[in-house]
């Protein structure tokens, strides 16, 4: 989804 792209993108480390 694109909110867990923009999410990850801006808290990489949180992303999974």
């Amino acid at each position: 989804m694109v909110f867990v792209d923009l999410y990850c993108i801006s808290n990489h480390f949180l992303c999974i």
